[in-house]
């Protein structure tokens, strides 16, 4: 009867839980994993300029008649959450003039090749670009991107859109010079010359006025201007409007100005006869005066970036141009080659090594393409270069020997036409390093310090010092260092977190620690093991490691530290006399007991036999209670316990999924409690209340511990007793009741 009520508990159980299992949510089964849904998928279409990227700003207004090559849609699509293409049935992008939307006459409609698709961080990313017709429609476009996945869900993006203006213009700069920059030369002809497009529809149309803003010197003869007042450019058209500056013959004496400003208005009649202004900019350029016959300007740099200056032709402050390597490694210089002229122009360039009998491999390279060496030993480094464009260059110097201290270098660079040449002289230094790191009497490369034993929960000391080298001191250099100990061998990285270094000087720091190696003063290096680390041998490093903004060229040394871990026989012996403290206790308490209960069951024997009835009703009454007592404390530790958890699961949980596998547990925790309790209502008649017919015959196995003397009169056992549960108890003199938990004598009740 009991097993069928048992099973229909945990029947009725299990029914419950099945009950709630809406709640959870299936995306957060078999371990939190994700499964594919639209959810969590999102698509998106941005318009651009050719060659933008995803995060740049979009491009909304366009025009019908803009140039060629600014005439192209950049469209990039995403795809996030899906990572691979096979998912996706087909994607189509659409865009569509406000008014052809009903008929669905489509600008662009187009079906996107899948293969096309790249997969970046988990998301599938697409760029199509489009070159659209001149003279398209004026208004606004929508643009509407379709995906459907192999499960036939349609993830629809509607674009914003895009306006088409009906006018437009564009003004660009044609001639040679750089941006922003007009260049004059003595007795030169200098013509800065305009291109205006009309890129509106082909049925409008606009005037251009251009005026030179800024008046010239006295000695300079006025400026010529070509077509500055034009009337009637229609869409898609173009003309050219130019200003020609006649330079004096020395400039020197009588310079242009700093600055010079033109002026370009665009205007058109409307409808209503009004003059409308569609732009007036004003254009500022800086002037740059040049030598006629081009020479070529040349500067070097230690770095990629061309940010340490070493040597530069036309600079008129001294520099540093020594170049400092370490043990012969290769050296590389970065150049910028400028025609510094009024003419276009090649160069040529020769590097030589001057007095020197060592042996050079020496490479050039423009864009990453080696250039190759000439028959009269000259690398071509530029042609055709136009005024004030730049080359950029690189120089390998392999050293097939690295024993040299000193070293001169030329460097020639020479324009073809005019024989105008830039030399460049550089002092190439080699120095030799070696490992800077010294402990004790260890300077060798490949040596090691030994320590040798040294027990758990201690420490060893040693001296460092570190040699200075004058590559330290050079310019450029970045003399900050970082110091650290790394474990070397398994033992050591399998016990890392019980190795601890310290670098004691005026005070003590944690390893690791940065410094700059500016002195010869030894330091003090402190390293602590403590008690958790295993026996055996250990190897470390002591590494000293550059700190510079390039890791790659970062110097860096080490130094092997070996010692040998014992065993601290000291930590056991502690652990033992705390055991045998436990022993004594134990050992001692059982003695008194064992006395206590023969002298109470001699002494009391006549009375027990005579009073056992009634002596048992009492025992039965007070178990009862005692039963009672334990299952309020039960009940009472399981409710806070409770209330605990919810208060932590409330705040540790914010999401559905989370709150429902607490509700679910609380459920599953009352009803295992329910199944328990009626399991023990229902078990046979082996409890107390037979105990009460029958007494117990208590064999006392197994010595418990009594409570220890204090020095003061303490309460004796009156009985002792172990009930059908397997629960130990005990009557004292003063009336308690003690529970044995397996540890310790817990009160139950005081005296009452």
């Amino acid at each position: 009867m009991a097993e069928a009520r048992l099973r229909a508990g945990v029947a009725t159980l299990f029914f419950i839980i099945a009950s709630f299992s809406p709640i959870l949510n299936y995306n957060t089964l078999d371990g939190d994993k994700s499964f594919f849904t639209s959810e969590n998928i999102s698509t998106e279409v941005r318009i651009h300029d050719t060659g933008s990227g995803w995060n740049d700003s979009e491009v909304l207004i366009w025009y019908p008649n803009q140039p060629d090559g600014e005439r192209i849609f950049q469209f990039t699509i995403m795809i996030d959450g899906i990572s691979n293409i096979q998912q996706i049935d087909y994607c189509n992008l659409t865009m569509t003039w406000q008014y052809n939307i009903s008929s669905e006459d489509h600008l662009i409609s187009t079906s996107l090749n899948k293969n096309n698709f790249i997969e970046i961080n988990g998301s599938l990313w697409l760029t199509y670009q489009y070159p659209y017709a001149n003279n398209i429609f004026f208004g606004n476009y929508l643009i509407k991107l379709e995906t459907v996945d192999i499960n036939g869900i349609n993830y629809s993006f509607s674009h914003q859109g895009i306006e088409v203006l009906e006018r437009g213009s564009t003004i660009s700069t044609i001639d040679n010079f750089p941006k922003d920059k007009i260049i004059f030369a003595n007795g030169k002809l200098t013509e800065l010359e305009f291109e205006i497009t009309n890129t509106g529809v082909s049925y409008s149309n606009f005037d251009i006025l251009m005026t030179l803003e800024t008046n010239m010197p006295s000695g300079w003869n006025q400026p010529l201007l070509f077509n500055d007042n034009y009337s009637s450019l229609w869409g898609g058209d173009s003309i050219s409007m130019s200003i020609s500056f006649d330079a004096p013959l020395d400039l020197t004496s009588d310079p242009p100005p700093e600055n010079i400003t033109v002026n370009i208005l665009i205007s058109y009649e409307n409808d209503e006869g009004e003059i409308v202004e569609l732009s007036n900019d004003s254009l500022l350029f800086t002037s740059v005066v040049v030598p006629e016959n081009s020479i070529p300007y040349v500067s070097f740099f230690t770095d990629e970036n061309r940010t340490n200056l070493i040597a530069d032709s036309l600079s008129l402050e001294p520099l540093d141009n020594s170049v400092a390597t370490i043990n012969g490694e290769s050296i590389t210089l970065f150049g910028n080659l400028t025609n510094y002229g009024f003419q276009t122009s090649s160069y040529e360039m020769v590097v030589e090594i001057v007095d020197s009998s060592n042996l050079w491999n020496i490479s050039v390279f423009i864009n990453d393409k080696e250039v190759i060496l000439g028959q009269d030993s000259t690398y071509s480094i530029g042609t055709n270069i136009e005024p004030l464009e730049k080359v950029y260059f690189s120089i390998e110097f392999n050293l097939l020997s690295s024993t040299f201290d000193i070293q001169d270098i030329s460097i020639k660079l020479t324009e073809i036409n005019n024989l105008e040449d830039s030399e460049i002289l550089l002092t190439f230094l080699n120095y030799q390093i070696n490992n800077p790191i010294i402990i004790g009497n260890v300077s060798d490369q490949n040596s090691t310090f030994a320590i040798g034993d040294i027990l758990q929960n201690e420490s060893f000391e040693f001296e460092v010092l570190f040699q200075l080298n004058t590559y330290f001191f050079t310019q450029g250099f970045i003399n900050q260092w970082s110091l650290e100990l790394e474990m070397e061998n398994d033992l050591a990285i399998l016990n890392s977190g019980n190795v601890f270094g310290y670098l004691i000087q005026n005070q003590s720091n944690e390893l690791p620690f940065q410094f700059s190696l500016n002195n010869k003063l030894p330091y003090t290096l402190q390293v602590i093991l403590n008690e958790k680390i295993n026996t055996g041998n250990y190897t470390i490093k002591l590494t000293l490691t550059q700190i510079s903004d390039d890791e790659n060229n970062s110097l860096y040394f080490d130094r092997e530290i070996s010692f040998n871990v014992l065993e601290n026989i000291s930590l056991n012996v502690d652990n033992e006399s705390q055991s045998n403290n436990t022993t004594n206790n134990t050992t001692n308490n059982t003695t008194n007991n064992t006395a206590n209960n023969s002298q109470n069951n001699s002494g009391n024997s006549e009375s027990n036999l005579t009073n056992n009835n009634s002596s048992d009703d009492k025992n039965n009454t007070l178990i009862d209670n005692n039963t009672s007592n334990l299952s309020d404390q039960t009940q009472n530790n399981s409710s806070v316990q409770n209330n605990d958890n919810e208060v932590d699961d409330s705040a540790k949980s914010n999401d559905s999924d989370s709150k429902s596998w607490i509700f679910i547990s609380i459920i599953i925790f009352i009803m295992g409690s329910i199944v328990i309790f009626i399991v023990r209502k229902r078990r046979p008649p082996t409890s107390i209340q037979t105990i009460s017919k029958d007494p117990v015959i208590i064999e006392n196995n197994t010595p418990m511990p009594v409570i220890q003397d204090l020095g003061v009169a303490q309460p004796t056992i009156l009985r002792q007793w172990t009930d059908a549960n397997g629960y130990t108890w005990r009557q004292m003199s003063d009336r308690s009741v003690l529970w044995w938990n397996g540890h310790y004598w817990v009160p139950v009740n005081q005296n009452q």
